[in-house]
């Protein structure tokens, strides 16, 4: 009764999903233990992780078969040697050029941040403190109205500068293309000296070097946003282009680096610049810009004076034999670049024979007779080379277009120049120090896409950093008073006045006195020399005055004498022991500083014997 009231499925449900178990299991095994799903193709064939280490072993064994073979397969070609030696063979030997390029031309590229538009303004090193000489002349200068004549003071300064170390943080900042270093007109600073001997640097101020060049209009460069980019007019950056191709040229170059002083009056001291290097050096220096396209060409002297030659001209100095023989090497080895430059067989032979008779000379040290040897082959060779091509090797300029002239190395330093020479810059009297700091172009100005921050491209001239100042420079007085009289009856005193002008030392005929509350002011008319015919004389009225009044005189000032003798052997001076009344006067300058002077003293000043007076009968030099 039990059975009949349960359902057949329900009697039967677990012996189905017993079956279903089974057969899953059966499944399984058939998949997974008696074959395998996963197979990969070994040449060609299907292989499953059963059989994987035995075909592997198959192949292994087939590898080292091969390279145990002790013969490789022989594979066949057909043979072209024929083919190319016909090919060939209606080209002589003399018709191959002397040498051939074939490596392909190595890309210039910018430099990273150029591309990536993350470009900087380049950093300009400072430079060491400068050199400097300095002089009083009369400056010859060509007007309107004619040429002139004035007395000035002048300070020259100069600096060395790494051209080549500046190139190469170009290179880096701004790209191989634009490495080559273009300068401007570099930049001073001056400051004086305060009364009480320190310094300021709120002192300095800008001096405007001169003589100069004379820099062009800078061209200003506009920039404008296009959608989201800044963009330089298009007008603006061709003239930026030609502001820089015109300043790049060599003449200009030179004379923004070391221009030529100011025409001085003939018969005075001469001009010296200041010995940053040698004087040979800064000749050799002037030849990248004199001949910038002939390597080969002598050294030209422009300025024909010798550092230290009061003559102002070059004193031959005795050389050795060695010395001469060197000397003749190099004028060889000139010889031979002359040569090569102009191709001339016979140049090039002169040069050779020259470099026998240094070879074979008694006096060639050892090194001498090594170089000797190593410029006869290389004489030889080219000798040989200009035999057999009568025509110079080179690159044919393509049709329209001139052949590429020859360039000089550039040096990797430059001295650079400048003045500080217009009339009435300097003040007689004070003392000064000066800086200075170098300035370049920008090479990607005007083109803002480069830069990380775009308005750097509006930047035409980059300044670098001032250098350090330059010791401290006393620019002389170009006058001197001597208070070398008394009259206590009359109260007052006698004053001996002397003046530097155009170019000479002179002092008044007739006698000058002074009371309390007169103003130094003395003029005298006297013989002067002529600024066109020094050998003539012409009179003129000369200003002996002085930015002082006399203050107060005191006839009992107690003074102890001091007389030049020597303590323990040693020169020094002696004071007297007692004190003695003398005669003082005090003076009040247009600053209200006060100056005393004492009579006594100003008799004996030592400085009146050293200052040359000039007179018509005999010209003194000037100190």
């Amino acid at each position: 009764m039990a059975k009949q009231l349960v359902n057949p499925l329900e009697r039967h449900v677990e012996k189905l999903v017993l079956a279903v178990a089974a057969l899953a299991l059966i499944g399984v095994l058939v998949k997974f233990v008696f074959s395998s799903p996963n197979k990969i193709e070994l040449g060609n064939e299907p292989t499953t992780p059963s059989t994987i280490d035995s075909r592997l072993a198959q192949k292994a064994d087939e590898v080292l078969e091969i390279i145990r073979r002790p013969k490789a397969a022989e594979v066949k070609h057909e043979a072209k040697i024929d083919e190319f030696v016909q090919a060939i063979d209606p080209i002589k030997a003399a018709d191959l050029p002397v040498a051939a390029t074939l490596a392909p031309e190595v890309p210039i590229v910018d430099a990273p941040d150029v591309a990536s538009g993350l470009a900087k303004l380049v950093t300009i090193p400072p430079p060491p403190a400068p050199k400097f000489t300095l002089g009083r002349n009369t400056l010859l200068l060509t007007t309107a109205q004619g040429d002139t004549r004035t007395p000035a003071d002048w300070v020259m300064l100069a600096i060395p500068f790494d051209v080549k170390a500046q190139s190469d943080l170009q290179r880096r900042a701004w790209g191989a293309t634009k490495a080559d270093v273009i300068f401007a007109t570099p930049e001073i600073q001056r400051r004086k000296r305060h009364a009480d001997g320190s310094w300021s640097d709120g002192d300095w101020e800008i001096i405007s070097p001169w003589p100069s060049y004379k820099m062009p209009q800078i061209p200003t460069i506009r920039l404008e946003e296009k959608g989201g980019k800044v963009e330089a007019n298009k007008e603006d950056q061709r003239a930026v282009e030609k502001y820089q191709e015109d300043l790049a040229t060599p003449q200009v170059q030179f004379a923004i680096l070391r221009p030529l002083p100011p025409a001085f009056t003939k018969d005075e001291n001469p001009w010296k610049f200041p010995p940053v290097t040698t004087y040979e050096a800064v000749v050799k220096q002037d030849q990248e810009f004199l001949f910038p396209n002939d390597p080969s060409a002598a050294m030209e002297d422009r300025y024909g004076l010798k550092q230290g030659d009061s003559a102002g001209k070059a004193k031959p100095e005795a050389k050795t034999g060695t010395q001469v023989l060197a000397q003749e090497l190099d004028d060889a080895r000139g010889q031979m670049e002359q040569g090569r430059k102009l191709w001339d067989y016979n140049e090039v032979m002169r040069a050779y024979n020259r470099a026998i008779d240094v070879f074979g000379n008694k006096d060639s040290a050892p090194d001498l007779k090594t170089k000797a040897q190593k410029l006869m082959k290389e004489a030889e060779t080219l000798a040989e080379t200009i035999k057999r091509t009568p025509k110079a090797p080179g690159p044919a300029a393509a049709p329209g277009k001139a052949a590429e002239l020859p360039k000089r190395d550039k040096l990797p330093q430059q001295d650079i120049w400048a003045y500080d020479a217009a009339a009435g810059s300097i003040e007689n009297g004070q003392t000064y120090q000066y800086r200075m700091r170098v300035r370049v172009l920008n090479r990607l100005a005007g083109h803002p896409e480069s830069f990380e921050k775009p308005l750097d491209a509006q930047t035409v001239i980059v300044p670098g950093e001032w250098s350090e100042p330059t010791e401290a420079i006393h620019i002389p007085e170009d006058s001197w008073f001597f208070v070398t009289r008394e009259d206590k009856s009359k109260r007052e005193v006698g004053v001996e006045f002397l003046r530097w002008y155009d170019g000479v030392w002179l002092k008044p005929k007739g006698s000058a006195k002074f009371n309390e509350g007169q103003a130094l002011s003395f003029q005298d008319t006297i013989p002067v020399p002529d600024l066109e015919n020094r050998a003539e004389t012409v009179t003129a009225t000369v200003d002996f005055s002085e930015d002082l009044t006399l203050l107060d005189i005191d006839f009992a000032r107690p003074i102890r004498e001091r007389k030049s003798g020597s303590i323990a052997g040693v020169l020094a001076v002696k004071f007297s022991q007692q004190p003695v009344p003398a005669t003082a006067a005090v003076f009040v300058d247009g600053k209200g500083g006060l100056h005393e002077r004492i009579v006594a003293v100003d008799k004996d000043d030592p400085l009146k014997r050293k200052i040359e007076i000039w007179s018509p009968a005999k010209r003194a030099s000037v100190p």
